[in-house]
């Protein structure tokens, strides 16, 4: 299991919850736990979605853990998490900012055109006054 990757699959996801395979499986198709399906047809679960509803798993993935990398703990696990969520907060930050930057441009050109518009017309109605009595 990669602690990289925003999302894990429905075995990784049975190791750290303690339930079988087909008992994840049978959580996303009921709706209680929500993944996207692969082109090869397995399912992925977000990481955030997987603690959600198993929010007790992560005394549980640190004890499968124990054995590999006895170093790492769950407040370091919690962390790098909350690193990745923060990095992809970030990206739609950025997303949003630019945006507003074109919506922004869009709207000083709208206004320009519009008061453009607007002198015209203004100029356009100014050489036909009425005469009165051949005066004016």
């Amino acid at each position: 299991m990669s602690e990289n990757n925003s999302s894990i699959s429905t075995r990784e996801a049975a190791e750290i919850s303690g339930f079988s395979a087909r008992h994840i499986q049978g959580m996303i198709k009921k709706g209680k736990l929500s993944a996207i399906r692969t082109e090869g047809g397995n399912y992925l679960i977000d990481k955030s979605e997987f603690y959600r509803v198993f929010p007790d798993a992560h005394t549980k993935r640190s004890q499968a853990n124990s054995d590999n990398d006895s170093t790492r703990t769950v407040l370091e696990m919690e962390v790098q998490h909350l690193k990745e969520m923060l990095a992809e907060k970030n990206k739609q930050n950025e997303f949003l900012h630019k945006q507003l930057e074109t919506a922004t441009v869009e709207k000083t050109m709208l206004l320009e055109t519009l008061s453009s518009n607007q002198k015209l017309l203004e100029h356009s109605g100014k050489g036909k006054r009425k005469r009165f009595l051949g005066i004016f």
